[in-house]
């Protein structure tokens, strides 16, 4: 399942990204910090790879809150 994210205005800026999925938010983000010069690629990896587990975690444990009453 696929859901669009959306960012809105920020610092008074006005500007609108779409993003097929949280995975293709979080690459641009990762990407973004590593042109910036803030993040080593290695860190960029780690950090991508942390989300997902993470994320994979909570969506267990929030199925397995959904079964009970």
């Amino acid at each position: 399942m696929s859901t669009p994210l959306k960012t809105g205005p920020r610092n008074g800026l006005a500007f609108r990204c779409a993003y097929p999925s949280f995975h293709a938010a979080a690459e641009e983000a990762a990407i973004s910090r590593l042109y910036g010069g803030i993040h080593f690629r290695s860190g960029n990896e780690s950090g991508l790879a942390q989300g997902r587990c993470i994320g994979e975690r909570v969506m267990t444990l929030e199925m397995i809150g959904a079964d009970q009453p």
